[in-house]
């Protein structure tokens, strides 16, 4: 563990944690699997080629979350997700839900979409004012951002495919 300043709460003076880019509900929702393969976009190249390493994204940490977000925020919000997502993702439940429950599961998509960012070499995208808002509000930030859920029925070939970089 590091002293630096937390990416969503930008204090100085806190301990930073190894965070889970999955939270573990959900990886305890999927016995171990093969080891997926990540791409990276190789900025040398003259056609943006992607460099494809073997990684298991399953076991992703990040090292720019402090403990106080980490064990507050972030934690109160996997607990109200968990419930609503545990089922559609381990049985296909087709689930409907209400208006705050969709804000809750675009707030927690939007969370595990930011920690995501720090994972790779490229910047965020989302600023620090955004991803600061999101903590205090508890919603996703006012700017435009979209969070589609969608259920696929059959099993693809490739079970994991994770690209990083903006396409």
């Amino acid at each position: 563990m590091s002293h630096r300043s937390c990416v969503f709460c930008g204090r100085p003076d806190v301990q930073i944690t190894n965070e889970h880019a999955w939270p573990n509900w959900i990886r305890n929702l999927f016995p171990p699997g093969p080891i997926t393969i990540r791409g990276h976009r190789q900025p040398t190249h003259p056609l943006g080629a992607v460099k494809y390493v073997k990684h298991d994204d399953m076991g992703l940490t990040v090292n720019t979350i402090c403990t106080s977000c980490n064990g507050g925020w972030m934690n109160d919000l996997e607990g109200a997700v968990a419930p609503l997502l545990t089922s559609p993702i381990r049985n296909g439940a087709p689930t409907v839900f209400t208006r705050d429950q969709q804000r809750v599961v675009a707030t927690w998509c939007l969370k595990t979409m930011m920690v995501f960012e720090f994972t790779g070499e490229d910047a965020p995208f989302y600023s620090f004012k955004e991803r600061n808002e999101l903590r205090t509000n508890s919603e996703p930030p006012t700017t435009l951002t979209l969070v589609w859920l969608a259920a696929l029925r059959r099993l693809l070939h490739l079970q994991r495919f994770w690209h990083s970089g903006r396409v």
